[in-house]
């Protein structure tokens, strides 16, 4: 039998982790774990486990299982949802997604009374520790770290009336939200959005009479930071759109389970990352222009492949459009970056990234309300087809597929505007941010000994 001390990467194994652990660390750690409020039965095998957590686990209470594989090794999970003998949660998660009730699954799957899952270690001291597919939490650390806190001379009041004002968005949302379930003719869904375009109006009058406003609309008048701003809403929304939606599709039409789900829409995240350095590169070379009119081409030709999914799709289809996806981002997201704050003035940098960052949150928040409502919308329109589509199991998929199609087809429509957008962005206006090769260092590229 072959000793594997290194994993597939090359990392080093540590093989005292194949011992079990002994009498008097699992009393130390359970005597730890006690200390910090937490109840520890110790026992000897999975089915002993198995039938602790039977007994513990109450009969009158909605309980919710998570990923994980030792429930279902142990059979715990079909204990929980296949039994029933308890209120589960998951079957009926299925059912809703079998329905196309998807409001309903939201609802039903936030706040169960129990939440059934396992962690990867515990600790002697007493710590549960699990870990992170992507290993987003990085931001966090590296911002703890290595941030340094900026403060400026005067920073000026706070804008009470700005901020109030800017209850517009909430307003706004609310009423996206409501329209695809009371009817967009009625008076929950135009009241909050009347009442949203008239604080948006009173907000930008408040703003750009106030001397220190909460946000310099007045940045706006630079064409290339308004531009880039302008560019924001179709990138931002178009992306958040499609990593709201995917996962939907991928766990309720194609039945992934959320751990596949999570490493699938990673690809997005890995594309990212290739492309992020390469645009860095390539910035300064070739300027703003052709970054982003590729970069948005890209996203919309990304998006354009997931119209084509259905019940049949391998998943590398979706795994490499979004990898596709995440290359256009960064692509879009250096350039963005780097030639929005081109001509604002260094005093100003602070002020302009508060708009730049509301933008961002702006259009983030706007896109995934708008898909939202629209795959509501739609999947009811593609149920209620001709024949009563939802009446039979094959054409009841298939018109969900339709109406995901549906929605995908307007991020690539949103990704297109950016590109139109982007033509109207001139290099010259960005050139501050330009950094053109040495003379020098061309010749000697050029005068390069062959090997």
């Amino acid at each position: 039998m072959t000793t594997h001390t290194t994993t597939e990467a090359g990392l080093p194994i540590d093989t005292r982790f194949q011992q079990p652990a002994t009498e008097d660390q699992l009393q130390r750690t359970a005597a730890a774990l006690r200390e910090k409020g937490h109840a520890v039965e110790i026992v000897d095998t999975a089915a002993d486990a198995r039938a602790v957590a039977n007994r513990l686990l109450p009969t009158d209470r909605s309980v919710l299982t998570v990923s994980s594989e030792t429930l279902r090794i142990s059979g715990l999970d079909d204990d929980i949802n296949a039994s029933g003998r308890f209120d589960a949660v998951r079957p009926k998660l299925m059912q809703l997604r079998e329905e196309g009730r998807f409001d309903e699954m939201r609802t039903l799957g936030a706040a169960p009374d129990v939440v059934v899952g396992s962690v990867h270690a515990v600790t002697e001291d007493g710590r549960l520790l699990t870990a992170s597919g992507s290993g987003s939490q990085l931001g966090l650390l590296f911002t703890l770290v290595a941030l340094r806190e900026e403060r400026a001379d005067h920073p000026g009041r706070f804008d009470i009336a700005g901020f109030l004002s800017g209850a517009a968005l909430a307003l706004l949302l609310l009423g996206l939200d409501a329209g695809a379930r009371e009817g967009w003719g009625t008076a929950p869904v135009l009241v909050p959005l009347a009442a949203g375009l008239a604080l948006a109006a009173v907000f930008v009058v408040i703003e750009l009479a106030r001397s220190e406003p909460m946000i310099d609309l007045r940045l706006l008048k630079d064409r290339l930071f308004r531009t880039g701003n302008l560019l924001m809403l179709p990138a931002s929304g178009a992306l958040m759109g499609v990593l709201f939606l995917v996962p939907l599709l991928l766990q309720y039409q194609m039945g992934v389970d959320a751990t596949d789900s999570g490493l699938v829409t990673m690809f997005q995240e890995l594309g990212m990352m290739a492309f992020l350095p390469l645009a860095g590169r390539l910035y300064p070379r070739i300027g703003p222009r052709r970054l982003l009119t590729t970069g948005f081409g890209v996203i919309a030709a990304a998006q354009a492949v997931l119209i084509t999914v259905g019940p049949g799709t391998t998943l590398w289809v979706v795994r490499l459009s979004l990898a596709a996806l995440g290359a256009g981002m960064a692509l879009t997201v250096i350039s963005l970056q780097a030639a929005s704050f081109a001509a604002v003035a260094p005093a100003a940098i602070a002020r302009a990234s508060s708009v730049f960052s509301t933008t961002r949150q702006v259009a983030s928040a706007a896109g995934v309300a708008a898909v939202a409502t629209l795959l509501t919308t739609r999947t009811d329109a593609r149920l209620a087809g001709p024949g009563d589509r939802g009446a039979d199991l094959a054409d009841r998929q298939e018109a969900l597929f339709a109406a995901y199609h549906d929605v995908f087809l307007l991020t690539t429509a949103l990704a297109l505007i950016g590109f139109l957008i982007a033509l109207r962005v001139r290099d010259s206006d960005a050139i501050t941010t330009m950094r053109p090769v040495p003379t020098g260092m061309k010749n000697r590229s050029a005068q390069a000994p062959r090997q």
